[in-house]
């Protein structure tokens, strides 16, 4: 779901620094740029917690299955 979600986010914001004004597109890269050292620092950490996750929503499809 977070994997997603950033990879939603850099979609629009590859969208916005195509039709936007250059100093427009210097605050979305950098604020992207920013965003994206901060959950390449997070996402090792919660790696297992997705992976748990999975294991679950499998174990509930299985029950109901």
């Amino acid at each position: 779901m977070w994997k997603e979600r950033h990879q939603h986010l850099s979609d629009t914001v590859s969208f916005l620094v195509a039709t936007c004004e250059e100093n427009v597109v210097r605050e979305l890269r950098e604020q992207f740029g920013h965003i994206t050292a901060m959950w390449d620092n997070i996402f090792p950490h919660i790696r297992h917690y997705m992976h748990a996750g999975d294991i679950l929503r499998q174990r509930r499809d299985y029950r109901t299955g």
